[in-house]
């Protein structure tokens, strides 16, 4: 069975290697432009990678935001 962080970052198209586990350094989606709603959205990812406890929590203005920002991880 593939943990949950793994499978989450490979259903994202990225190599978890590729982010060290760490949320921060997602690709995101930069060429993306949001309104500037303000309905604030936390996303968070808790787990394990590697033997290495994450704890990682965000909140942004809006959805459109977040996905600008992590990009397709937390598509589900």
């Amino acid at each position: 069975m593939i943990p949950a962080l793994t499978a989450a970052l490979l259903a994202a198209g990225l190599a978890p290697a590729a982010t060290g586990g760490d949320f921060d350094h997602l690709r995101g989606e930069p060429d993306g432009t949001c309104t500037m709603e303000y309905a604030p959205v936390t996303l968070t990812a808790c787990g394990t990678y590697r033997g290495r406890t994450l704890d990682w929590t965000r909140t942004y203005g809006n959805n459109c935001q977040a996905t600008i920002a992590t990009g397709p991880v937390f598509y589900f």
